[in-house]
């Protein structure tokens, strides 16, 4: 009888530890992948700080010449913006996709860059101003328009992974349930 106790008890002790050691390991995987997702969610914030700066550019562009040179140092530290978000971008993605559209994004940047500073040094009105002024307009609709659709493959990546990551915390809850009846049904057996 004592050997059938005492076998119980360790019956008992690993269903319990075995149980909770599952359960562990799913928490512990779930919130890695959880906070994974939430670093990705940054994303979001370099979208909108993206399209900030080009809208504030885009905002001076066709402004007459006096009000442009006004407002110079806002239009140089908004254009330095747009360019460190794509360092940002590439700060966090190595997958060879990503990458190159990030690279795309660059040179596009340059360019629109290169175009803004042409701007920047016409200081009269005219046709070669006017010139310079839709070319900026066109390469900041082009930057949002791609920025905008890696942004929403992302957006569709990372609900794909919440969902599964919310999974996992279900199967945790359940593993925690089976584990606790199973170790009640046990020690039910035993007493």
């Amino acid at each position: 009888m004592k050997k059938y106790i005492i076998t119980s008890f360790a019956l008992i002790f690993i269903l319990f530890g075995i149980g909770s050691g599952v359960m562990i390991y799913h928490l512990l995987s779930t919130t890695s992948n959880l906070r994974y997702l939430i670093s990705l969610h940054e994303i979001e914030d370099i979208r909108q700080e993206l399209s900030f700066s080009l809208q504030k550019i885009q905002n001076y562009t066709f402004s007459p010449p006096a009000f442009f040179a006004m407002h110079l140092d806002e239009i140089i530290e908004n254009a330095n913006v747009v360019d460190n978000t794509v360092v940002r971008c590439h700060e966090c993605h190595h997958e060879p996709k990503i990458t190159a559209e990030l690279n795309d994004v660059e040179a596009l940047i340059l360019e629109y860059q290169e175009e803004l500073s042409y701007l920047i040094t016409t200081v009269t009105e005219g046709e070669r101003r006017r010139n310079y002024q839709a070319r900026v307009l066109e390469f900041n609709n082009i930057i949002l328009n791609q920025v905008q659709g890696m942004v929403s493959r992302a957006a569709s990546t990372l609900n794909r992974k919440t969902t599964l990551a919310m999974r996992k915390i279900d199967n945790s809850y359940l593993i925690l349930a089976l584990t606790l009846l199973l170790t009640f049904i046990a020690a039910f057996a035993v007493a």
